[in-house]
C-alpha cells in the first residue's frame, strides 16, 4: 500500500479524494490533531483492494483469525441476506455466496468496501 495515510498527511499527494457532498465548514488539520482513529485512515481504490486481498490471504492473519473475523458476532434480525456485525464488518451473503461490507466516512466523504471472497478465487 504506497497511497494511504492517516489524518491529513501530505497535501499535495496525487489523487487526493476532493470534498463534494457539504460545503468544508472547518479546517482540514482537524484531522491531523483531533481524530487519529480509523475514520481518518485515507486510501485509494487501488489500495483499498491490496488491503482486501491481503486480508484475505495469510499475508496479515492466519485462517483461524479470519474465520473468527468474519463470524457474525451481534446478529441483525429483519434484514434479508445479513446475519450480524463483527469488528465493524457487516457479515452477510449475496446469491449464495459469503459478503463482507464495512463502510466509513468524513464529513463530506463516504466509503464502501464489499468483499465477496468467492469472487478473488475466479
Amino acid at each position: 500500500m504506497v497511497d494511504t495515510f492517516v489524518g491529513n498527511g501530505n497535501r499535495s499527494r496525487c489523487g487526493r479524494a476532493r470534498i463534494t457532498a457539504v460545503p468544508m465548514s472547518w479546517p482540514e488539520w482537524e484531522l491531523d490533531w483531533l481524530r487519529k482513529a480509523p475514520e481518518s485512515i485515507w486510501t485509494t481504490a487501488r489500495d483499498l483492494d491490496r488491503w482486501d486481498r491481503a486480508l484475505l490471504s495469510d499475508a496479515l492473519l492466519p485462517i483461524a483469525s479470519r474465520e473468527l473475523m468474519f463470524r457474525s458476532h451481534a446478529p441483525i434480525e429483519g434484514l434479508p441476506n445479513v446475519a450480524g456485525l463483527r469488528f465493524g464488518w457487516l457479515i452477510g451473503e449475496i446469491h449464495d455466496q459469503p459478503l463482507y461490507v464495512h463502510t466509513g466516512d468524513n464529513p463530506g466523504y463516504m466509503s464502501f468496501n464489499a468483499i465477496v471472497p468467492s469472487a478473488e478465487r475466479a
